[in-house]
């Protein structure tokens, strides 16, 4: 059975070994812009700062970012809900925190996370379309609230002199607030026809009987449900940056790391290399500088972060992943 490269390279695509190479180089790309920031600033000395974080603040920290992960799955399954999908909020955790685990060591970054999210939706042969629409949906809803707030922690600090994120910020916000609502609008229902002719999406959709376009627009308590939602689980991702700061012993107020946080993970996104790593880093080091932070110890904060909310956060999806594949069995 050919696979999806394959399908692309004979249908004029690009080709699978492209396709690797770029992947290899995004990985590479990443270990490389982490490994020189780590040497720039000294391996002692990052590493001494790491290690000083009290495990209960890490505990504590890998807890607020499940939570996070609940409040996620929440809102994903009450969108799923509006289309007509039987989706329960413990198999959409299941399906985030698969997601996060799978995206940590395989190739593709975001792309690899939203596949992972719809080969785990229920019946999807039979509802791609309103299975991407939601997995969409529920990311453009995550992304627009992420970038809000760091957009009015911006405003409320008097606007630091960084122009260019301001406007980051602003776009981010409205365009992914704008796609969230077009998602789920009747005049996108062609444009979601579309989606059927990704290659690695073509094989889902052969056998697709009583396959629909989006049914209905969620309504506006499910809208203000899933953006409070939203901000809340970044609210707990701003409460536990904001934690270990104070235990690197940073002098930085939940504004400050509100703005820093949304502006690396807004940076991130960019698909230069995996999930964002190596980019984020670079990113605060620019950023807290500003405020008189060392970038060793930017650069500390930055990794520690990565290391609970999404390292850790992963392997809990890891050992989640490996239970299911067990009970399949």
């Amino acid at each position: 059975m050919p696979s999806p490269e394959a399908d692309a390279a004979e249908e004029g695509g690009t080709p699978s070994t492209w396709r690797r190479f770029v992947r290899v180089l995004r990985i590479a790309l990443a270990a490389a812009i982490v490994a020189a920031l780590v040497h720039w600033i000294g391996p002692a000395e990052v590493w001494a700062r790491l290690a000083a974080c009290p495990w209960p603040v890490a505990a504590a920290g890998l807890a607020a970012s499940l939570t996070g992960q609940w409040l996620g799955a929440i809102r994903f399954a009450s969108l799923a809900r509006t289309q007509g999908m039987a989706l329960s909020q413990a198999d959409a955790l299941g399906i985030n925190l698969s997601a996060m685990f799978y995206g940590l060591f395989l190739p593709g970054g975001t792309a690899t996370s939203w596949l992972v999210r719809l080969l785990r939706m229920p019946d999807v042969k039979q509802q791609l379309s309103l299975a991407l629409t939601v997995i969409a949906g529920d990311r453009a809803f995550a992304t627009a609230a992420g970038a809000a707030l760091g957009l009015a922690a911006d405003l409320a600090l008097g606007g630091p002199a960084t122009p260019a994120v301001t406007l980051g910020l602003v776009a981010v916000t409205g365009g992914a607030a704008f796609f969230a609502w077009a998602l789920f609008s009747p005049a996108l229902s062609a444009r979601v026809e579309r989606w059927r002719n990704v290659s690695v999406l073509r094989r889902l959709a052969a056998k697709r009987p009583g396959d629909a376009l989006p049914r209905k627009r969620p309504s506006l308590a499910t809208v203000v449900a899933a953006a409070s939602l939203s901000a809340a689980v970044h609210g707990l991702g701003i409460l536990v940056w904001w934690t270990l700061a104070r235990t690197l012993g940073l002098d930085l107020g939940l504004l400050e790391i509100a703005w820093v946080r949304s502006a690396s993970l807004v940076v991130g996104l960019l698909p230069v290399t995996v999930g964002g790593l190596g980019l984020r880093e670079g990113t605060v080091i620019v950023l807290l500088a500003g405020f008189g932070v060392a970038a060793a110890d930017a650069l500390s904060l930055s990794l520690l972060a990565f290391t609970i909310t999404v390292l850790g956060v992963g392997m809990v999806g890891g050992g989640a992943e490996a239970g299911r594949l067990l009970r399949r069995e």
